[in-house]
């Protein structure tokens, strides 16, 4: 996982002020990304969502504010009765994001987002009076995610974001490290358009 972040982050530092091949797309002010994200964080599956608003400094470089939650369930049949864990994994997140914007048909993007992160858990148990109990517990602290993406269709109002994918980590108390993955899809909204 450390040789990820340090790629992900030697990519970022690649010459982002160089020229592109020929001015082959616009370069929007800002753009809104939402969709559907999975993700897979110690062993547990989520389904949920993932929000961000990307302000674009320049032709490669934006600043990325981000979202996301992600919910799992899971249940099972023992001699103390029936069980069900509800997971949620929330994060809030900023940070930089360099953009290739080369080509018209794909725009290929790193970041490095780091902010606030909680993973809440719900255990429930129902069985007899002796066996019955619920519990919640949860951990949160620093988040990191680290990853990219590629856009399609680079004119008009709308694009697709055909895939995010982000490697997640989160250092809680007690030095309690969770990671996990991350794969967004999704519609992204450009806003106005940055002279170049």
């Amino acid at each position: 996982m450390r040789k990820m972040l340090v790629t992900a982050v030697l990519l970022m530092l690649l010459p982002v002020v160089g020229p592109a091949v020929g001015k082959a797309q616009s370069v929007p002010k800002g753009e809104v990304f939402g969709g559907y994200a999975y993700s897979r964080i110690e062993g547990v599956n989520f389904n949920g969502w993932n929000v961000n608003v990307a302000g674009n400094l320049n032709e490669h470089l934006g600043i990325v504010v981000e979202a996301a939650g992600g919910y799992g369930k899971d249940s099972f049949t023992s001699v103390l009765g029936d069980t069900s864990i509800d997971t949620s994994a929330h994060t809030i997140m900023i940070g930089p994001r360099i953009t290739d914007r080369s080509t018209k048909m794909f725009t290929p993007f790193v970041h490095v987002l780091m902010g606030y992160a909680r993973i809440n858990e719900e255990i429930t148990n129902v069985g007899n009076a002796a066996t019955s109990f619920q519990f919640s517990g949860g951990v949160n602290g620093f988040g990191l995610v680290a990853g990219g993406g590629v856009d399609i269709g680079n004119e008009g109002k709308f694009t697709y974001r055909l895939i995010q994918f982000d490697y997640f980590l989160l250092r809680g108390q007690e030095s309690r490290k969770v990671q996990g993955a991350r794969i967004s899809t999704g519609f992204v909204l450009r806003l106005g358009e940055r002279a170049q």
